[in-house]
């Protein structure tokens, strides 16, 4: 049922909709979305879950007119319903108390598997502290998602990233865009990862690393077991230091599949560092390196050496980068004649991609017998290079 964006429903409206929540046995899946609920509305609804036993899936967000009380009342539904397993709270305000009641009730809830808590407001530390507590015994919620939330301090990111140690049941978790994550918090989210052996996915992209934070959880991917996917696209301060710590942890990692690294700086020998380390990495199917700044001669020559070792790789994107360097186009499209893992390649949108280096494009796909995919939509050069 879709009630998304809903205006003058009245509190009769919703206090109506309540009573056939509580006794409907049929609807498994309800939208809420942006609704003005008035004064008790979202309190009806939200107690009427305690009740339900079909909805599966609920979506409140942008809700700001839940109230204390509203949110209370989900609090309590929450630690009693046995049937809902997705929840949408996406853009909330939990106004002073709301967010701790919330997160507290997760610890005694046996069915919600996963969870939006992007871009809410009112979170504060007592609230993430709560959160925190709740992960440590919580043995359901497989999916969260963080994503543009405030932490407060530093202490909120901390207790949330340290409690990942001890979760045994988190397989996704988003902290893309989020602020005041603080030196404390990375470090407590990289020695987690350490040591968390269920946690398969997680989003970092975007995030705001202070001088070594990034290098402490690059590091940690050394020793992780679990992670298949990472996402650290357009990250802020990540040094050279930080890259080759990257670099190193791919070249032991056994087990991550996917690696998002569009938009990122390398500063001098980043790109070369985690390029190179392609060559004796043996788990990595995909790998996104869109838009990459100081890339460097060095760097792409790297790569090129390296796809023409690499057994694994299956997708690569390079689309919106800069090959504007003598040679280096060509000799990274010579290396796809040897190349004999690669499925797919983008290169759309690519910049200074010289005619010589089209032509040995041109050659190794002659002979390249495993690539099935290629985007060269709006790269430079191609009608020179047809001509």
């Amino acid at each position: 049922m879709e009630l998304s964006g809903c205006a003058a429903t009245g509190v009769e409206g919703w206090k109506a909709l309540a009573e056939s929540l509580a006794i409907n046995r049929v609807l498994t899946s309800i939208k809420v979305k942006g609704c003005d609920f008035g004064n008790g509305g979202f309190a009806a609804v939200a107690a009427s879950l305690a009740a339900n036993c079909a909805l599966t899936s609920i979506d409140f967000a942008g809700c700001e007119t839940a109230g204390a009380e509203g949110w209370k009342a989900l609090a309590e539904s929450l630690t009693i319903n046995c049937v809902l397993t997705s929840i949408g709270l996406s853009g909330c305000d939990f106004g002073i108390d709301g967010f701790e009641a919330v997160a507290a009730s997760l610890a005694t809830n046996c069915t919600l598997t996963s969870i939006n808590f992007s871009y809410c407001k009112g979170t504060y530390s007592t609230g993430w502290r709560a959160l925190a507590d709740s992960l440590q015994v919580n043995r359901v919620l497989t999916s969260m998602d963080l994503s543009d939330c405030d932490f407060n301090d530093d202490m909120g990111f901390a207790a949330v990233a340290a409690n990942l140690a001890t979760n045994r049941c988190l397989t996704s978790i988003d902290f893309s865009r989020c602020a005041e994550t603080g030196v404390e918090g990375w470090k407590a989210l990289a020695e987690s990862l350490t040591i968390n052996c269920v946690l398969t996915s997680i989003d970092l992209s975007e995030s705001r690393f202070g001088n070594g934070d990034f290098a402490a959880v690059a590091a940690s991917l050394a020793a992780n077991r679990a992670l298949t996917s990472i996402d650290i696209g357009g990250c802020e301060e990540t040094s050279v230091e930080s890259w080759r710590a990257l670099a190193a942890s791919l070249q032991v990692n056994r087990v991550l599949k996917s690696v998002d690294l569009s938009c990122c700086s390398y500063g001098n020998g980043g790109f070369g560092a985690v390029a190179a380390s392609l060559a004796s990495n043996c788990t990595l199917t995909s790998i996104n390196l869109r838009c990459c700044e100081e890339s460097s001669v060095e760097g792409w020559k790297a790569l090129a050496e390296s796809l023409k070792l690499d057994r694994v790789l299956k997708s690569l994107d390079l689309s919106c980068c800069n090959f504007g360097y003598e040679g280096v186009w060509k000799i990274l499209a010579a290396s796809l004649a040897t190349n004999g893992a690669l499925t797919s390649i983008n290169f759309s949108d690519c910049r200074e991609a010289c005619v010589e280096g089209w032509k040995a494009l041109a050659e190794s796909l002659k002979v390249n017998c495993t690539l099935t995919s290629m985007n060269l939509s709006g790269a430079h050069q191609c009608l020179c290079a047809q001509a």
